[in-house]
């Protein structure tokens, strides 16, 4: 598995939560889609995947509460890989403000509709709202 560049495990749904060690196997990937699945817990750290430009998180909302949790600390940390380009956390619902420490990427396309999010679009999308939907 250690030269696989994508990977899609999306619509399996899955139910556990997402191993931490799972993606430092793929050193590699570059796209991943975990979407439509009912993952739990927290997100995984992806910062070791410095290759990752596309990761797809939508449609895992759960009643587990830690998910929603799980994905406001993986937002602002610095577990959110700085390589990302395309985003999608859609359906997730996600609370509070979009973070902003996307910011500091390059993200060209970020999905995060559907979504229980407050306030204002961060200030980095204000020019080139064309990537970004909230």
């Amino acid at each position: 598995m250690s030269n696989l560049t994508t990977l899609d495990l999306s619509w399996n749904r899955f139910e556990s939560t997402i191993s931490r060690d799972f993606f430092s196997l793929m050193p590699e990937l570059t796209s991943l889609n975990l979407g439509s699945n009912m993952f739990v817990g927290p997100v995984p750290d992806f910062s070791p995947n410095t290759k990752l430009v596309s990761l797809d998180l939508s449609i895992n909302a759960h009643s587990d509460h830690s998910l929603r949790l799980g994905f406001n600390s993986f937002l602002t940390s610095s577990q959110f890989p700085l390589s990302l380009l395309n985003v999608d956390f859609s359906k997730n619902s996600i609370e509070g403000p979009v973070p902003a420490r996307l910011c500091d990427t390059e993200i060209r396309r970020v999905d995060l509709s559907d979504n229980i999010l407050e306030g204002s679009v961060v200030h980095c999308f204000q020019g080139d709202v064309s990537k970004v939907r909230v």
